[in-house]
């Protein structure tokens, strides 16, 4: 397998709070790693300092083999290759939906703007959404907006996207549409590293999932093995409340 992260002895403490403690874990290409657990335990802080957006109180996290907690290392080179998509969208309001996902493109990588256009306007209609492609966020429910801050990230052609519980902001009934995008994401091999609440969603798209509790690692398996037969009591008691 092809090694897209490595993360090594990583620690995150806010003051004396220790977030993550000595993490050690690997996330191949074609990946679908599964981030779950109770709140607390470390799965959002962890996914962040896997683009730096944490900064790690020790360790070493080496992607595409570049350790990018060294010193000179050019954090914002490495982020064009990082997708992340936030709980809550973090459209830009007065832009349009076509605006805001080629804004980043192209003053970033120098693309175009007819050539940013064009692969927005195929992103959109990949999604579902070509029809909003002149409107404003305000316009579209939370499902929609999520869809498009998902493409926007795509736009950037990343190695790999991290996903901070995408879905955990919306009403019930637009979270399947979310979850369809990422599902259609992972068919096409798509590296992804997802917080998540959705454990039908996890069971059926990850190929591993981790258990997140203190800031560790505690549990780590494919996701038959994780439902099926948890060796771990910790992990017992939350499948037991949260299925």
């Amino acid at each position: 397998m092809d090694k897209l992260l490595e993360v090594k002895n990583l620690k995150k403490s806010f003051g004396d709070h220790l977030v993550l403690n000595d993490i050690n874990t690997s996330i191949n290409k074609s990946d679908v790693l599964c981030l779950v657990g109770p709140s607390g335990g470390g799965k959002s802080t962890f996914l962040r300092t896997l683009n730096l957006l944490e900064t790690p109180t020790s360790g070493h996290i080496i992607f595409d083999g570049i350790d990018i907690t060294a010193k000179n290392v050019n954090i914002d080179e490495v982020r064009k290759k990082i997708g992340m998509v936030f709980q809550h969208f973090n459209l830009f309001p007065h832009l349009t939906i076509t605006q805001n996902m080629t804004l980043a493109p192209i003053k970033i990588l120098k693309m175009s703007e007819t050539d940013a256009i064009n692969k927005a306007h195929k992103l959109l209609d990949r999604v579902g959404l070509i029809d909003k492609k002149d409107t404003y966020p305000n316009m579209l429910s939370g499902g929609q907006k999520q869809r498009v801050a998902i493409v926007r990230s795509l736009m950037m052609n990343p190695e790999v996207m991290l996903f901070d519980e995408p879905t955990s902001a919306l009403d019930p009934e637009m979270v399947g549409e979310v979850l369809d995008v990422m599902k259609e994401l992972a068919r096409e091999k798509m590296t992804m590293v997802v917080v998540t609440h959705e454990m039908g969603f996890a069971r059926e798209v990850a190929n591993r999932i981790a258990f997140l509790d203190g800031g560790q690692f505690v549990y780590e398996n494919s996701p038959d093995n994780f439902f099926k037969n948890p060796d771990n009591e910790r992990l017992k008691t939350f499948l037991g409340k949260v299925l």
